[in-house]
């Protein structure tokens, strides 16, 4: 969720809840993820931190959603692998399907547009 803002991140779930249950043919409860805590001055790798928080949030889960192409997004990845390997019922949508992740997707276009030009 790095470099996201609340709002965006929000209204994701928002969407994604109703992919969820779409798909799951129930009414699911979520999971609020937003981690407002902050990791202590000794910790060395921040993502990582953030990470555990949200596979111990993922240990209460009966249900994932996730995002694929998610490359920006490591910790995406490994809650995904985590849920199927531990048979938590998953599935992944892809990033393009979601309006709220329109911000992931210009911030993607504009570092290829600078990295290879338009």
């Amino acid at each position: 969720m790095n470099g996201r803002t609340k709002e965006n991140i929000q209204k994701s779930f928002k969407q994604m809840k109703d992919i969820a249950e779409a798909i799951f043919g129930e009414e699911l409860e979520v999971i609020n993820k937003w981690i407002s805590e902050e990791p202590s001055d000794d910790t060395k790798n921040r993502a990582v931190w953030y990470l555990g928080k949200s596979i111990e949030l993922l240990s209460k889960a009966d249900y994932f959603i996730g995002i694929c192409y998610c490359g920006r997004f490591n910790g995406c990845n490994a809650e995904f692998e985590i849920a199927k390997s531990y048979g938590i019922r998953s599935t992944a949508v892809s990033m393009f399907e979601i309006d709220c992740f329109k911000d992931v997707v210009d911030s993607l276009s504009n570092a290829y547009n600078k990295d290879f030009g338009e």
